[in-house]
């Protein structure tokens, strides 16, 4: 049962190039989906990073404001 045979010629089979040509299509789609979720993850862990760090000075610096003699 060919593809067009069987269905008395209405439909035509997918040439081989067109399929490949899909087949690149979808791979460069996930490809590129692939570079935005991970560089989406990238900004997301940095600003965490940087929050944490922001935090970190600013409790660094109370804790360094206390220390600190008052001078009369």
């Amino acid at each position: 049962m060919g593809g067009s045979e069987a269905t008395g010629g209405l439909f035509e089979p997918i040439a081989p190039s067109s399929t490949r040509q899909f087949s690149s299509q979808a791979l460069m789609k996930r490809s590129i989906l692939a570079d935005l979720r991970r560089g989406i993850k990238n900004i997301v862990e940095g600003a965490s990073e940087m929050a944490e760090a922001k935090a970190e000075n600013e409790a660094s610096r109370a804790e360094g404001d206390l220390q600190t003699p008052l001078e009369l």
